[in-house]
């Protein structure tokens, strides 16, 4: 099946921002993207700066959709998880060298050489403000 990319992010945009519950939100836009590909979980995770922690704060399955407060140290064996994943991500060996960007809402923004990946909630929200033509102020 070939889908747009354009009118896929495009959905898959409309389908999380159109609801303030954001569990349900998180719900409404797996549902979509399990027309697409096999899903059966999406959580909404943050960084909280005063515990140096991450934080799941909401879960979603095709049947439930919840509020949750999960949180998860990031010591140093969570730091080697990520460098792991991320390493997967560029196919390099990755070293994390973590400081805090008060700007970035939550999440997670990483540079691997040339190479940008921006997981942040600030960048999503920059990508939505874009996305949507400038029409948010």
């Amino acid at each position: 099946m070939f889908v747009d990319e354009n009118e896929f992010f495009r959905q898959a945009v409309f389908h999380i921002c159109r609801n303030l519950d954001f569990e349900f939100a998180l719900q409404e836009c797996l549902l979509y993207l399990r027309s697409f590909m096999p899903a059966d979980m999406f959580h909404l995770t943050i960084y909280d700066r005063g515990l140096k922690a991450l934080k799941t704060i909401a879960m979603a399955t095709p049947t439930e959709a919840k509020r949750v407060n999960i949180i998860i140290p990031l010591d140093d064996e969570g730091k080697n998880k990520l460098s792991e994943r991320l390493g997967v991500i560029v196919d390099k060996k990755v070293v994390i060298r973590s400081e805090v960007d008060t700007s970035l809402i939550g999440g997670i923004i990483a540079r691997v050489g040339g190479k940008l990946i921006d997981g942040s909630t600030s960048g999503k929200l920059k990508a939505l403000k874009r996305e949507l033509g400038g029409a948010i102020r």
